[in-house]
C-alpha cells in the first residue's frame, strides 16, 4: 500500500512532477525505506520498499523546512499516525476430533 499526501498548494513545479526519489519530505519511524514522487504539483506519492510491517504504529513526519513553491510554510499538523494491518481471523471451521 502507497501513502499519499495532498496539499492546497502547490509544493513543486511541473516539471519536478513524476520523478521517484529514495529521499523526500517525510521521515518515517519506525524508518521505513521507500521512493518518492511528485506525481503532481500538490500530489506526494511514497511506495515502500517492501511491504509495511504487519501490526505495527507508524508516524509520517513532514519535514520542518517544507515549504511549497512558493515559499509558504506548513500551518498545519506536521505528523501522521497510522497502523499496518493487525492480525486478523480468517475462518473457524469444526473438524472431526474423533
Amino acid at each position: 500500500d502507497w501513502l499519499r499526501w495532498r496539499f492546497s498548494g502547490d509544493m513543486v513545479p511541473i516539471n519536478a512532477t513524476g520523478v521517484w526519489a529514495a529521499a523526500g519530505p517525510v521521515k518515517f519511524v519506525p524508518d521505513v525505506k521507500g521512493s518518492f514522487c511528485w506525481l503532481r504539483p500538490r500530489e506526494l506519492i511514497f511506495r515502500p520498499a517492501e511491504a509495511w510491517r504487519p501490526c505495527m504504529d507508524f508516524k509520517a513526519v513532514l519535514a520542518d523546512d517544507l515549504r511549497s513553491a512558493d515559499l509558504r510554510p506548513m500551518a498545519e499538523q506536521k505528523v501522521f499516525s497510522f497502523h499496518s494491518a493487525s492480525l486478523a481471523l480468517k475462518n473457524v471451521s469444526q473438524v472431526d476430533c474423533s
